[in-house]
């Protein structure tokens, strides 16, 4: 049985598939991350050609066969192509993605991860890349259920079992350049507490 199904999303990755195919990663808002393929788009004149790049936001049109999806229909919301402008931000962006494809189940749903996502990848086309990054990081771990904790501290040590920080020194742990983590610590303190208002707001417009 062969249906039409349509999904607002982000492409994270794409792969060669046969001849002049593509599957491509697609972290969508309504169904998480799926795989839909794009047919014949390594051809030099192939219709979704310049649509089947990484960071694209799209609403896909996709014919669904079973468990095979295939992209039919395309409409562009934002290319996001600022990005690729500039290679501080492109790699920042790539993170991000990398995150999404790597820690994120395909066919789990994470709307908040979603617009956390959206609103992201628009402040790094302007924003300062560093902090855009590390601020996604956070908020990214803290919506999972694994919220770092920040203790105010001159020594921090970096326990490497846990991946969390400590005041106390362990044999598994690292002491951290206390300017890098003086800036983790600012950015936890301002940017986490406004980040639930944030997603509130747009989940709410």
């Amino acid at each position: 049985l062969i249906m039409d199904t349509k999904v607002k999303g982000i492409i994270i990755k794409l792969i060669d598939y046969k001849d002049a195919d593509k599957l491509a990663q697609i972290f969508s808002l309504e169904q998480g991350i799926i795989t839909a393929k794009f047919v014949g788009v390594k051809r030099e004149k192939a219709k979704f050609k310049a649509v089947a790049q990484p960071f694209v936001f799209a609403e896909f049109v996709l014919s669904v066969n079973g468990e095979h999806k295939t992209v039919t229909s395309v409409e562009i919301i934002d290319p996001f192509d600022k990005l690729l402008l500039d290679y501080s931000r492109t790699m920042a962006g790539y993170v991000i993605l990398d995150m999404i494809r790597r820690l994120i189940p395909e066919g789990k749903p994470e709307q908040d991860i979603f617009i956390l996502t959206l609103s992201t990848l628009k402040k790094l086309e302007m924003e300062d890349v560093n902090s855009t990054l590390i601020d996604y990081i956070i908020k990214f771990i803290d919506m999972q259920g694994m919220a770092i904790e920040f203790p105010n501290s001159k020594y921090v040590y970096l326990d490497n079992l846990t991946g969390n920080f400590s005041t106390t020194r362990t044999i598994n742990s690292t002491e951290i350049d206390k300017k890098v983590y003086s800036y983790l610590f600012n950015i936890f303190n301002s940017q986490l507490k406004a980040s639930k208002n944030e997603i509130n707001n747009l989940t709410q417009n």
